[in-house]
């Protein structure tokens, strides 16, 4: 017995020695693997040797192809500029793509678990210095859903990439195309002039039908001007608003190639307005074609495309009025000296301006206050501006809180009679505190709750604490 042991404990060795060589093998083996192109974190794609490539999706193919200058540019289905916001987004993350580690051998009849066997997107790349072309499948996430199956088809292995590319290679051909007004520089703008054609559309939206903004440049930086008839007056912001909105987010929602022969069909032939923004060197125009449910059609004079945009955008900015929208001016401010304050069941007081440190409640001497507490009923109407016009006749008085308002205020100047309005409800869902403006008739609203702060009753005023916490537990 004692002779065979020797023997057996050589072939235990042996046994030992072969499951080393043969492990040792498979290792050394997917090392190798590595080294060739396979290790952790190794970039997926050098988009630096990238001549073209190709993106298929549940949305159809689209094609990018370097110009003769380096620069990139959408060669299928027909030739157009690549959206840089969205374009320029995807190459930068396939530029930074990495595997994260190998999963398994892939297999072509065991994809589905993967998601490769019908993928989410493939990536077609062809290259600048070979006929060469390498097809990237993209799957579906792992189950930790911190990363994309990912296989190369002429690859031994299934790898796991970073997910962040999924929101660019499931998009089409309408999203990763220009999908802005081109060629706009707000700062470069010299004057806007927007002209509505259509005579419907300039009742509806209560507009003249030619407003023409020139931009006069002073000491205290550029203002754009309302040019009128007899007068000039500053904008209240809104033409820095559109001309911005055009050079950065004019993001559309879809672009649609046409030929002239389809422009009637967008109501574009001729259009029913149209905004023409001057620069130094050219002028722009922009026509604005029909409305459907949701959208309304642009169109550039030098782009063969139509892009619809959400129509409320494009109808509120032909619909500015550019006036400043504060129902109390400076001139106001200089001329006030008594205001009128009426809560509902009919309690009412009077502040009265004794000079320019001391108002007082109903003109009692010793009822007076320091001048700045009535920024509490006034600063709104000064500083806020209103939310344009709430077109309805016969106004629904019920509606808006304003059968029986929280708060009528009258601003006068002596006996003139400088402002009178009533403070209807806060509707907090819409964000909307609704004002109908008695002395010139008119339903507006504002964005802020009006009476959050208002003096409850004119005890208040004569505290004598400075604190705004004196108003009704702000």
């Amino acid at each position: 017995m004692r002779r065979w042991l020797p023997v057996g404990i050589g072939l235990i060795v042996i046994g030992i020695l072969l499951g080393l060589i043969f492990f040792g093998n498979r290792f050394r083996s997917r090392t190798e693997g590595a080294k060739s192109g396979y290790a952790p974190n190794s970039p997926v794609i050098d988009m630096e040797k990238v001549r073209a490539f190709e993106l298929s999706n549940s949305k159809g193919k689209i094609k990018f192809a370097r110009d003769e200058q380096g620069s990139w540019e959408i060669s299928e289905p027909e030739r157009d500029v690549p959206d840089p916001l969205f374009f320029g987004g995807m190459t930068d993350v396939l530029s930074q793509l990495t595997r994260i580690r190998e999963v398994t051998a892939a297999e072509r009849n065991n994809l589905a678990p993967y998601g490769l066997d019908i993928p989410v997107a493939t990536l077609t790349f062809e290259f600048k210095d070979s006929s060469e072309r390498k097809i990237l499948r993209i799957g579906k996430p792992n189950p930790e859903m911190g990363a994309l199956y990912a296989w190369y088809e002429d690859e031994p292995d299934i790898f796991l990439i970073q997910p962040k590319i999924r929101m660019f290679v499931v998009m089409g051909f309408s999203e990763l195309r220009f999908r802005r007004l081109g060629n706009i520089k707000a700062d470069e703008a010299q004057e806007l002039t927007i002209v509505v054609q259509d005579p419907e559309l300039r009742e509806r939206l209560d507009v003249p039908e030619t407003r023409h903004l020139v931009k006069q440049v002073g000491s205290f930086g550029p203002t754009w001007l309302l040019v009128g008839e007899k007068e000039s007056k500053p904008d209240n912001g809104q033409t820095d608003t559109i001309l911005r909105w055009m050079e950065t987010t004019s993001i559309a929602e879809q672009v649609i190639s046409v030929k002239s022969s389809e422009l009637k069909k967008y109501g574009l032939n001729p259009g029913r307005a149209y905004f023409e923004i001057t620069f130094p060197d050219r002028k722009e125009k922009i026509q604005v074609g029909k409305e459907d449910d949701k959208l309304i059609y642009l169109k550039q004079e030098f782009r063969d495309a139509v892009l619809a945009y959400q129509k409320g955008q494009i109808l509120k900015f032909i619909g500015s009025d550019f006036k400043v929208h504060r129902l109390l001016t400076v001139d106001d401010a200089n001329r006030l000296n008594q205001i009128e304050v009426t809560y509902p069941g009919g309690k009412s007081f009077r502040l009265k301006k004794l000079n320019s440190k001391f108002w007082t409640v109903d003109g009692s001497e010793d009822k007076k206050f320091e001048a700045y507490k009535v920024s509490w009923v006034s600063d709104h109407f000064f500083n806020d501006e209103y939310q344009g016009y709430i077109r309805e006749n016969p106004i629904d008085w019920e509606k808006y809180g304003l059968k029986n308002p929280r708060v009528m205020l009258k601003f006068l100047s002596g006996d003139v009679v400088l402002l009178e309005l009533s403070v209807g409800k806060w509707d907090a869902r819409e964000g909307k505190c609704y004002v109908y403006v008695r002395s010139q008739d008119f339903l507006t609203w504002y964005g802020l709750d009006l009476m959050k702060g208002m003096p409850p009753d004119e005890s208040v005023f004569l505290r004598g604490q400075e604190s705004k916490k004196d108003l009704g537990g702000e």
